[in-house]
């Protein structure tokens, strides 16, 4: 019988499995170490990763959406906020600001001169306020104001 063993063949995919390497090491402790380095996926590990990017789509979809409805909220907040600070400010700068005002009309005048008499004209009307009566504007009599009403809507009696 022949006991001697024949030295195993070298393999090709490790050339770190060298009989000269081998016997360098020999001298030396083992010694490992760990290290993060990449690894290809199996067919089964893809498959889970891709799942889990789906959901982590649907997830930062939901956000995007979820941030950009925050985001129209608050600048609607802030569009309402100035336009409250400009409408005080405004109002502040001219020391006046727009409301109704009950006003009439005061027939064949002009509005007033510049004593602040009241100008006589029987072809013009002014429209004056009625919480300060000062004269608004004053313009020509319309024609439709002119006419008499010869037929009144109320019957008479007769005697």
């Amino acid at each position: 019988m022949n006991t001697t063993t024949e030295p195993a063949p070298p393999d090709t995919a490790n050339p770190w499995a060298d009989a000269e390497i081998e016997s360098r090491q020999i001298n030396w402790p083992t010694r490992g170490q760990t290290c993060e380095l990449g690894v290809a996926l199996t067919d089964e590990e893809t498959v889970a990763e891709a799942h889990l990017l789906t959901a982590a789509l649907q997830q930062l979809d939901t956000i995007r959406s979820e941030a950009k409805a925050s985001a129209d909220s608050f600048k609607a907040r802030l569009e309402e906020a100035q336009n409250a600070v400009n409408r005080s400010r405004c109002k502040i700068d001219k020391g006046t600001e727009l409301r109704e005002v009950e006003c009439v009309w005061i027939y064949e005048t002009a509005g007033v001169d510049i004593d602040g008499d009241v100008v006589i004209d029987p072809e013009r009307r002014t429209l004056v306020r009625q919480d300060n009566f000062q004269p608004i504007r004053h313009e020509r009599i319309p024609e439709e104001d002119r006419q008499l009403d010869m037929f009144p809507d109320t019957e008479e009696e007769a005697p």
